[in-house]
């Protein structure tokens, strides 16, 4: 429509144009005007044509673009939902294996929730087992020795130390030619007492039997391990196998009655009167590290003396190559001297042979 509008207007200009001129050349009749008004009809004919044409040849190209487009839009529509497809499944098989992951996991859990459980039952058994003194013992030495193999070369310590009297210690250490004792039953199950036990007098009474049980062993140590006469330290230590118990014991003083100075420090005093040291697992550490630069020292202390013993026996070896040498050059000195008048000797004799002969005689090396 757009295209006719200008057409038509083209028309009506022509029409007044033409008017125009027959007013100005008043000589054109009206067969002229109906000539010329057939060729605008023709040349209109042939615009509308031309026009349709055009506007069909827009159409199809058009009609080519939006169906190409359209062919585009379903071809990426297409590739979109294959895409699509593609990952649903591929998401539904990893939600398959995450089940499946899930399950196994499940399974995984159950299995150790079973192990924990039967875990538990084997720790409340060794419980059971702890509780014997024996056992918590034996425990104590193992822990004890554990440690001292780990620290301390073999030949420096010994588990289940004998001595004459026939007392068993559970191990020494071996510094030098003397031995430090250790003792690792500890009383633990008296501390277990002071720990459960409820009201203040029940568990003022579990102190007491706690303190005294822990004095008894001091003096049972004192007695049966320290001994100078077989080549003990004239000190022990008494291993306590638990940090805390250490502590609140020692340290804390937790199992003191009263806050008498007297009574301050207590069992520290009591058991260094005794010459008993209470060692912890990370002050016995401690303790080990010491000896071990100890024992580096006294190494090298003996190496140092079996030095100087060498260097002696070199200084008495050089001293009797010395006095061969000088021996062997005082018979060197005598031989040069004998050779020289062994030479003045035989020349003179050379001499007095040639007064005789007349004949002039040669020394051996051509001397005459």
């Amino acid at each position: 429509m757009e295209t006719l509008t200008p057409i038509l207007l083209g028309i009506i200009a022509a029409v007044v144009i033409a008017l125009l001129i027959k007013q100005i050349t008043g000589t054109k009749d009206m067969n002229g005007l109906k000539s010329e008004i057939s060729d605008l009809k023709t040349k209109q004919a042939e615009a509308q044509m031309q026009a349709l044409s055009q506007q069909q040849e827009l159409l199809l190209g058009t009609q080519k673009v939006m169906n190409d487009q359209l062919n585009a839009i379903m071809k990426n529509v297409n590739e979109n939902l294959s895409s699509t497809q593609k990952n649903i499944n591929d998401q539904l098989g990893n939600t398959g294996r995450v089940i499946n992951e899930i399950k196994q996991s499940f399974g995984a859990v159950q299995e150790t929730a079973s192990r924990i459980k039967e875990l538990a039952s084997d720790i409340t058994s060794l419980q059971d087992m702890l509780r014997a003194p024996k056992m918590r013992g034996n425990i104590g030495e193992m822990l004890l020795e554990d440690l001292l193999g780990q620290m301390l070369p073999k030949k420096n310590f010994m588990p289940q130390h004998a001595f004459k009297s026939g007392g068993i210690v559970d191990a020494v250490i071996k510094i030098g030619d003397r031995l430090v004792p250790i003792d690792a039953k500890f009383p633990i199950e008296d501390f277990d007492r002071v720990v459960k036990a409820e009201g203040k007098e029940e568990k003022s009474k579990a102190k007491r039997e706690f303190l005294k049980n822990v004095k008894a062993k001091i003096d049972s140590i004192a007695e049966n391990y320290i001994k100078p006469e077989e080549n003990t330290y004239d000190f022990a230590l008494m291993y306590i196998p638990a940090e805390s118990i250490y502590y609140e014991a020692v340290i804390t003083e937790a199992f003191r009655e009263d806050e008498k100075m007297e009574r301050r420090n207590e069992l520290l005093n009591y058991a260094m009167s005794k010459r008993v040291i209470p060692v912890s697992p990370n002050s016995f550490y401690a303790f080990l590290m010491a000896i071990v630069y100890g024992l580096k020292g006294m190494a090298i202390e003996e190496r140092t003396k079996e030095i100087v013993q060498e260097l002696q026996a070199l200084q008495k070896d050089f001293g009797l190559f010395s006095e061969k040498f000088r021996i062997t050059g005082k018979q060197i000195n005598q031989a040069l001297a004998n050779y020289s008048e062994s030479e003045k000797l035989a020349s003179r004799f050379c001499d007095k042979l040639e007064g005789v002969t007349g004949i002039k005689g040669e020394l051996p090396g051509g001397r005459e």
